[in-house]
């Protein structure tokens, strides 16, 4: 009987351990715009391969305030783990409209980062930062 009990208590656990996914983890797909929160993780899979995203890093933002009147809109560079690798995307004045990064068959790209920069005397809190990203195959 002790046996029993020992057994349904470990499978209960490991059931509640597999299945509480972190809270702050979302799901993406290929293909759609995801939007990923600082300090969160989000995890693509897909009939070939899966990783998680996760955004780690406000490397710089010096997007023009919205107070002045600049000659150039500015950039931001952020700093995603991609598993076990650091990348760094940046938002530009390109064509395309920013950096796209290179995992394996995949493409990473940083389309907007959130929230606009505000006035000059507004300064953003990293915690404060999201990013809207793409995955795409790469061709």
């Amino acid at each position: 009987m002790r046996t029993i009990s020992f057994l349904s208590m470990l499978s209960l656990v490991l059931l509640l351990t597999a299945c509480n996914k972190d809270k702050n983890s979302i799901d993406i797909s290929l293909n759609n715009d995801f939007e990923l929160a600082f300090d969160q993780t989000a995890f693509f899979k897909d009939d070939h391969n899966s990783f998680t995203i996760k955004f780690i890093e406000v490397v710089r933002d010096i997007r023009c305030p919205s107070d002045l009147d600049c000659f150039w809109e500015g950039l931001v560079d952020i700093k995603v783990k991609v598993n076990l690798e650091t990348i760094e995307l940046a938002t530009s004045n390109k064509l395309d409209g920013s950096i796209t990064a290179v995992i394996n068959d995949y493409r990473i790209r940083l389309k907007e980062i959130k929230p606009a920069r505000g006035e000059s005397n507004n300064i953003i809190k990293e915690k404060d930062y999201s990013a809207v990203l793409e995955i795409t195959k790469r061709q």
